[in-house]
């Protein structure tokens, strides 16, 4: 399937150019799920990759699903946790004030920065930032991409 144009449900292996590869799941409205499971080309055990750990779940740039650059290994249906919108926070940068962004419907809602801090930033990442995320997940270090886009009072 590696060929093959990725669309909801793929799983998508994703170098971190170490000779490990991390993975994440297309969701709708061009949004993935990483997993906190890494392994390297010659591993091919898939049940490990869906039995782990979600990461993050962001919304990234259509290249990121659509290059190749992150093939498709594999298409099962969403799970119930994965089908669920995914909320995301906003700040405006004039008012200072929080929101809260659906991503299912683009709908809105006023937030405080206690809610806001324990969500993703409303940003499109491109494939180099999330694979950067990712190593530096594994890595047990921040990253400087994460930081940017993190919620401050």
């Amino acid at each position: 399937m590696g060929t093959k144009r990725p669309r909801e449900g793929s799983l998508l292996r994703i170098s971190l150019g170490d000779g490990q590869d991390a993975f994440a799941r297309v969701l709708a409205n061009s949004q993935v799920a990483t997993y906190s499971h890494r392994t390297s080309r010659q591993d091919s055990d898939l049940s490990a990759v869906y039995n782990s750990t979600i990461l993050w779940k962001l919304t990234v740039m259509k290249s990121a699903l659509h290059s190749g650059r992150w093939p498709a290994v594999d298409c099962r249906p969403l799970e119930l946790e994965l089908k669920a919108p995914v909320e995301y926070f906003m700040k405006d940068r004039f008012t200072g004030r929080f929101s809260i962004y659906r991503s299912s419907d683009g709908h809105t809602t006023p937030s405080i920065y206690e809610v806001c801090k324990e969500l993703e930033a409303a940003a499109a990442w491109d494939a180099e930032h999330v694979e950067s995320r990712l190593r530096d997940y594994f890595a047990g270090r921040p990253n400087e991409w994460a930081e940017q886009l993190r919620a401050r009072p």
